[in-house]
């Protein structure tokens, strides 16, 4: 991650200016999904990344709403909560942000968002994902996939993270923003294994979950993690 963020100040450095992106979307939900925080709770360079992001499309009037997702999966903070207080510090209101604090996969990052928007009786409209391309992509086929599980929610978006504007934007300065530790944390696997043993159910890798996804959403047949 170190010599990653170094590599990209470098980057940004060479580069100068970025141009401000104004990407063509219109209002909706905008789902953030999160990565680990640094083993400290200070945000990590990934997240960072996601919420300037998204704080940029606040900016722009793009995205007025927000759904951060994410449990403290690999570390003992909550994902959602670092983004979304990192968007905060930049000056998205809290108000304008829900956070999803259970999801451990992409697939439940996206299942669960759309039960708590449901929960929370949103009013129906696009959603739009704010990550990198290749995970936005992916979250917005299993959006098409599920539509039958989440009618309220027929279109997707997908609202990549403009990589050079963003590093710039970075480089200029960030405040500093860690999170509170979560007491009795367990790894991920420890998780999945009393998952499994509570629910007779054991997921498999993510490559195969998300590969079977694939096989089976042209058919129909795809559904969303429980």
């Amino acid at each position: 991650m170190l010599v990653r963020g170094m590599f990209l100040l470098f980057f940004a450095g060479l580069t100068g200016c970025a141009h401000r992106p104004t990407p063509d979307v219109a209002g909706g939900v905008a789902i953030v999904p999160g990565c680990p925080s640094q083993t400290d709770g200070r945000l990590s360079w990934c997240q960072w990344r996601r919420a300037v992001w998204a704080a940029h499309l606040y900016d722009i009037g793009a995205v007025s709403k927000f759904v951060t997702s994410g449990s403290a999966v690999h570390t003992p903070y909550v994902e959602a909560d670092a983004v979304a207080e990192g968007m905060i510090a930049l000056g998205v209101p809290p108000e304008a942000i829900l956070r999803e604090r259970k999801a451990l996969h992409t697939d439940q990052n996206v299942a669960y968002t759309l039960r708590l928007l449901k929960s929370e009786h949103r009013e129906p409209g696009p959603l739009l994902m704010a990550s990198d391309r290749g995970q936005a992509s992916g979250m917005c086929a299993m959006v098409k996939a599920w539509r039958s599980s989440f009618p309220d929610y027929p279109s997707c978006t997908v609202v990549p993270i403009d990589e050079k504007w963003t590093i710039h934007r970075m480089t200029e300065g960030l405040p500093r923003v860690a999170t509170a530790r979560v007491a009795g944390w367990t790894p991920l696997q420890e998780r999945e294994d009393a998952i499994a043993t509570e629910t007779g159910i054991h997921r498999p890798s993510s490559f195969w979950v998300y590969t079977r996804n694939a096989l089976l959403s042209p058919l129909g047949l795809s559904r969303p993690p429980a």
